[in-house]
């Protein structure tokens, strides 16, 4: 199993909005409940700004069009925002929204069968936030094992291009890691990968720097010179430049996530 985490960029207080929508008549609830063998939607979204999100997603053959529903919560109250008349609109970009607030998708697709619409089944929940800065949902493998290939899942959630470098570490644990922060710069860069080892650290390598576009998904691959024992307990941690700066990251499956701007 993998587990996915939310990171959510400077997240402000929380601030409830209200989406007027129209009546639901009796007709069209019955209609509602009448699912057809539409294929399932299958929705990314993005930040387009600090008030923006876009969603997209692919083209679902013999619907007539799509339905946007949207909630401030996980498990909120979902709302109809959206509905879109045309199949080859594939795209809906909902804006005005709050800054820095989590936004709730999910999408249907729906044709229309003897004057009554027939829906597919809800695509799965996506989230984002409209805000400028990086933002981003990563997922780890939680079952330990040895080996000399750690992969991080990174989807980018954000309105800009995240370039992860190519060089990164691996700490075994979170006393690995407050090992490595005490040190110097100088220690670091004459320590030996033995000396590393010794304190569970091991300076992990990827073949070359990976950039992942706006709501899209990479799995990045960090290799070791020798096999490691991975645990959910141990940390990766990355760099990657963003919108004309540098950030610092480390991912666990157990501890969470943790970033910082190099200045």
């Amino acid at each position: 199993m993998r587990n996915q985490k939310r990171h959510i960029a400077l997240l402000a207080a929380a601030i409830m909005i209200l989406t007027i929508v129209p009546a639901i008549t009796a007709e069209t609830a019955v209609a509602a409940e009448k699912e057809s063998k539409l294929a399932r939607v299958k929705l990314v979204n993005h930040a387009v700004g600090n008030r923006s999100i876009k969603n997209s997603w692919k083209k679902v053959k013999g619907a007539k069009g799509y339905e946007i529903y949207r909630a401030t919560k996980l498990k909120g109250k979902y709302q109809k925002v959206k509905t879109i008349n045309r199949a080859k609109t594939v795209s809906w970009t909902n804006r005005n929204l709050k800054q820095e607030k989590g936004y709730y998708y999910k999408v249907r697709a729906y044709r229309i069968t003897d004057g009554e619409k027939e829906y597919g089944k809800f695509s799965s929940v996506q989230w984002a936030v409209p805000t400028n800065y990086p933002n981003w949902s990563y997922s780890i493998s939680r079952k330990s094992k040895k080996t000399k290939t750690i992969k991080l899942t990174i989807t980018n959630k954000s309105k800009f291009r995240m370039t992860f470098a190519k060089d990164g570490i691996y700490f075994k644990n979170s006393l690995a890691a407050k090992r490595w922060d005490t040190m110097t710069g100088e220690q670091k860069v004459n320590s030996s990968n033995a000396d590393l080892q010794a304190k569970g650290i091991y300076p992990t390598s990827m073949n070359k720097k990976y950039t992942v576009k706006p709501g899209k998904s990479i799995t990045l691959k960090y290799k070791t010179q020798k096999a490691v024992k991975y645990q959910k307990g141990g940390y990766v941690e990355s760099t990657f430049r963003y919108h004309k700066k540098d950030y610092g990251t480390r991912h666990s499956y157990k501890h969470g996530e943790e970033f910082w701007v190099y200045q």
